[in-house]
């Protein structure tokens, strides 16, 4: 996984307008973002893409707001899992993010 891993996860922390921050996240549409939240639990091998970097030449990177959800409501999908087990994400990684979005699940 070595080159994948730290290309789906270069996002380090969410961004700036990272839709599952608590201030100054993107707007959506009413409904959206639990749709995405329910997308990501539904099957735990589905990846959200940072907006950011849809049209990155060297890759797409893994929402890093999305991971941070996922990890503090106990279903972090599998990438982060793995991620966490190979050492291309750590616990503090998290820290930040913990800090900054919105952990309330599907309302």
């Amino acid at each position: 996984m070595g080159n994948t891993a730290k290309v789906i996860f270069k996002m380090k922390k969410p961004c700036a307008n990272c839709p599952f921050r608590k201030e100054g996240a993107i707007e959506l549409r009413e409904g959206r973002l639990d749709s995405i939240k329910a997308g990501l639990l539904q099957d735990d091998s589905t990846v959200f893409h940072c907006h950011k970097t849809l049209d990155d030449p060297n890759g797409k990177s893994m929402c890093m707001g999305a991971a941070a959800w996922l990890k503090s409501n106990g279903r972090p999908n599998v990438l982060t899992r793995v991620a966490l087990i190979i050492g291309e994400l750590r616990d503090d990684d998290f820290a930040a993010a913990d800090q900054i979005i919105d952990h309330s699940p599907i309302s």
